[in-house]
């Protein structure tokens, strides 16, 4: 929440998971006299952030009551597109739905929920962007055509600064 005010007021692009958070972003989009741009998260699998599908079509109707935000796009995430296809093919087709569901209230203008292993292991035909992580930095997260092609873009250098014994079933983190 603390971030919210910096992200009305350089017109980032926001992804929506809550009634709540729409409408503090709605009280801070008349504050700055912005609208607000969302893509709004839908939880199709992952558990962890974004609005449930069954909760999408009250979620628009009180959304298209908040002058202050203006729908843009819908999107998701492949929590286990490397390690689990048939569960990945289910979001996929739920993901449709909810598209199908937002698009009854919205000009979707974004569809997007691949990330890396999800562009390189399927197709998504209702999405027209991505979201690619580790293939940027030359990792594929699966096999793929691009096995020993992709490069290396970035790397890590450091120090070590600590090295400790613990006792044995002890945990790192």
């Amino acid at each position: 929440p603390a971030e919210r005010e910096m992200i009305v007021q350089n017109g980032w692009r926001v992804a929506l998971s809550s009634l709540e958070e729409a409408e503090h972003y709605n009280s801070l989009g008349q504050l700055y006299n912005k609208k607000v741009h969302l893509h709004i998260n839908v939880d199709t699998g992952m558990g962890r952030e974004g609005s449930l599908p069954a909760q999408l079509g009250e979620a628009a109707v009180q959304l298209k009551q908040m002058p202050n935000l203006r729908v843009e796009g819908i999107m998701s995430h492949f929590p286990s597109a490397d390690e689990d296809v048939p569960f990945t093919q289910d979001e996929i087709a739920l993901f449709a739905d909810c598209a199908g569901t937002l698009q009854q209230h919205f000009d979707l203008r974004y569809r997007h929920i691949a990330a890396s292993a999800g562009e390189l292991g399927y197709e998504v035909p209702m999405a027209n962007l991505a979201r690619p992580g580790l293939l940027l930095y030359g990792v594929a997260p699966m096999a793929s055509i691009y096995d020993g092609v992709l490069r290396t873009t970035l790397s890590l250098h450091a120090r070590v600064t600590l090295v400790r014994e613990l006792p044995a079933g002890h945990g790192v983190s």
